[in-house]
């Protein structure tokens, strides 16, 4: 049941999953994974499930990949964002670098989630302190700081890559 399900759907699964990840080698090994999940719990698997159970494996591990490679982008980000002074010359540079390109994103965004970001970010103030300092809801604040990180992120990604 195993076999024939790997000849019948390999190729399918691997170029849904490619897709999703955007690499060939790894929606392979995401594949190979779900099918290697698959003959661990072969007992109680009817032959009719096989395809939908594939597929929803497949789908798990493709965004458990996405979910590790966004986080392993964010922690390089936050790295050199936030080296200490004492490191190196060459990495020193590029935190200096790094700083620049984010206070170029932060002035492209509105007036008021700009404020939040700064406010969170270079003051440190907390969601309760920033409403209360720009008399405006914590949610609203909230909404601000996760659009403005966003916006912050994915213009240090553009210029990290």
């Amino acid at each position: 049941m195993i076999r024939s399900a790997f000849i019948q759907y390999r190729q399918w699964l691997v170029n849904y999953v490619c897709k999703q990840v955007g690499d060939y080698a790894e929606a392979e090994d995401i594949v190979q994974s779900a099918f290697l999940r698959l003959l661990e719990m072969q007992v109680g698997v009817r032959e009719e499930s096989v395809k939908n159970l594939l597929f929803t494996t497949c789908s798990r591990l493709a965004c458990d990949w996405l979910r590790h490679k966004q986080v392993k982008n964010r922690v390089d980000i936050y790295t050199y964002m936030y080296a200490r002074e004492d490191e190196s010359t060459e990495q020193a540079i590029r935190v200096h670098e790094l700083e620049e390109q984010e206070l170029k994103v932060v002035n492209r965004l509105s007036a008021q989630c700009r404020a939040v970001y700064c406010l969170s970010r270079f003051e440190g103030k907390d969601v309760q302190a920033i409403a209360h300092h720009l008399s405006i809801s914590p949610r609203t604040v909230e909404a601000h700081l996760y659009a403005g990180r966003k916006q912050v992120r994915e213009g240090l990604k553009a210029y990290a890559s």
